[in-house]
């Protein structure tokens, strides 16, 4: 049966052996179909053994000398693999040391030589990813057969921003903890503890990484900026100090971050609570670990000299743009984190943290972690600067501003000056007005003792 022209419908599968001179167009069709496929055995598609045997062609395209295939026939195939690896059944060959090495060499990840980005080193590591994703036992093939330090390698290159993209990403998934992997040893700036012997095979690679997140330049969140954040998040901060902070400027990467938080809020568009927490994550966990970083840090997001003219929540500045943040209903996601960052940066104490940003921003937080306290008892002032307590103006403890001195028309003055009459004539308005709501049913009054 010829395949030369399959028709480009869903339920298309290769059936038989394809013949060398149709392959370029069966693999075309097959990625034209399938492009949103997350599912192909069943009655309409295929059986597990015909999927199977077409990963089996496909490894063997892979896996042909350069000459017998051209690349962009190479690329589709490795494209079609991908694709079917979004349903693990039926791809064990894949899964295998034999395939993870064909697409480990395709991805170049093999290679001494300087590295040479190419459409078919950028789909293999496209599929090498989407596998390791999929299929977490292959994560150790992958690692056996030298994925990580080739890895390692290949960051040392100029990239595209795709390939970074791509590169991260695979990282991060190779470095998925499951219960097999913990142990004792460091806590990653996530939270998630992680033996020892596990971050070792992976430390190569974390120098490049942070000379990546200190050289791009900084923008609002977005790829490949947001895949190596996400990745930063699987590095433990204490075993590697002095690569995050540099005795010679621990503020670099901290106050890098903050630019890229500050970028991001004002473009704070699309699907941010998916993007801005995990940056947020690593800045407190930077702040909480090391107390030069989180003076630098609160410099710049909670300044002693923050306009208090206003509410703290109005305004363009970065401040102004986090305590916005901290009682938003449309993004929870960042405004637990910011909550926690800017807890981090108040040296995690109730009091500072409403000196800083008004009682009535941080309320919500300090209610659901049992630190909530009577909004009378707060500081003025904020008090927790490593250089010393400034004394500001009284601020009210609500909105964070300056409270100012009475004048002259503000309601309890102008009550004052009412005659008895006038007094008598506001609170004959006052109980119309209280009776009107009544027959409408807005409120019901009750009268005392009845």
């Amino acid at each position: 049966m010829s395949l030369a022209t399959p028709p480009a419908a869903v339920g298309y599968f290769p059936t038989d052996n394809i013949p060398s001179e149709s392959l370029p167009q069966v693999l075309a069709t097959f990625v034209a179909s399938h492009g949103h496929t997350t599912t192909f055995i069943s009655p309409t598609t295929t059986t597990r053994e015909q999927k199977a045997a077409f990963v089996r062609t496909l490894l063997e395209v892979v896996t042909a000398k350069k000459q017998q295939q051209k690349d962009e026939v190479v690329e589709n195939a490795l494209h079609c693999l991908r694709i079917l690896s979004r349903e693990t059944a039926g791809c064990q060959d894949l899964f295998l040391r034999a395939g993870m090495d064909a697409v480990l060499g395709k991805a170049g990840l093999d290679q001494t030589e300087k590295y040479k980005e190419t459409p078919v080193r950028v789909e293999a590591l496209k599929c090498l990813c989407n596998v390791v994703l999929q299929h977490p036992p292959a994560r150790g093939s992958v690692r056996d057969a030298g994925g990580v330090k080739g890895v390692a390698k290949i960051l040392k290159n100029d990239l595209s921003p795709v390939l970074i993209g791509e590169v991260m990403k695979t990282i991060y998934n190779l470095m998925g903890v499951h219960e097999g992997d913990r142990g004792t040893g460091s806590m990653t700036i996530a939270g998630v503890e992680v033996g020892t012997k596990w971050i070792k095979m992976f430390e190569s690679i974390l120098p490049e990484i942070l000379y990546l997140l200190n050289t791009l330049p900084p923008t609002p969140l977005a790829p490949p900026l947001t895949h190596t954040l996400h990745t930063l998040l699987n590095f433990p901060l204490a075993p590697y100090r002095d690569l995050f902070l540099p005795p010679t400027d621990p503020g670099r990467l901290p106050l890098r971050l903050v630019t890229i938080l500050d970028l991001s809020l004002v473009e704070a568009a699309g699907d941010l609570d998916a993007r801005l927490p995990p940056l947020l994550i690593i800045l407190a966990g930077i702040c909480r670990a090391d107390p030069r970083a989180k003076e630098a840090v609160r410099s710049e997001c909670l300044p002693d000299d923050i306009d208090r003219s206003k509410p703290l929540d109005k305004g363009p500045s970065l401040t102004s743009r986090l305590i916005r943040a901290m009682t938003t209903v449309t993004a929870p996601n960042t405004r637990e984190s910011v909550c926690d960052f800017l807890f981090v940066l108040c040296d995690e104490r109730a009091d500072n943290l409403v000196a800083y940003t008004g009682y009535g921003h941080a309320a919500g937080y300090l209610y659901a972690k049992g630190l909530l306290a009577p909004s009378a008892s707060m500081p003025s002032a904020p008090s927790s600067s490593a250089s010393g307590a400034r004394v500001l103006p009284p601020i009210d403890p609500i909105t964070g501003e300056h409270e100012r001195e009475p004048r002259a028309g503000d309601p309890d003055d102008r009550w004052d000056g009412m005659t008895e009459d006038e007094k008598e004539e506001e609170a004959g308005r006052l109980m119309d007005l209280f009776d009107k709501l009544n027959r409408t049913g807005v409120i019901r009054a009750v009268v005392p003792g009845m």
